[in-house]
């Protein structure tokens, strides 16, 4: 995956899963808010995705190593330039709600 600018990424939440990211390569930037401080709209059950839009509280810099735990009132804006565009190396894990 190559980061990009804010225009090409979208913001996300997750109801049924948590989000556990671990970054091997690269540098990425991570955009968060609170669910709560966003504007919802509509969610896509079968894929869990929360389409959303706002503005971030803060940004997060992910660098090799980096472990990022997202919850269910977690916004998140992820795949962004954090100093110059440039391929990343990552998985993310699925984790179900019970």
């Amino acid at each position: 995956m190559e980061t990009t600018d804010e225009e090409h990424r979208v913001w996300e939440s997750h109801r049924a899963y948590y989000d556990v990211y671990v970054l091997f390569e690269g540098k990425e930037r991570i955009s968060y808010n609170f669910l709560s401080n966003m504007e919802e709209g509509d969610y896509d059950a079968e894929g869990d995705w929360q389409q959303m839009s706002g503005q971030a509280l803060f940004d997060l810099i992910f660098t090799p190593g980096s472990l990022l735990l997202l919850d269910p009132n977690d916004a998140h804006k992820t795949g962004l330039i954090a100093e110059e565009a440039g391929p990343i190396r990552k998985v993310v894990f699925k984790v179900k709600i019970v």
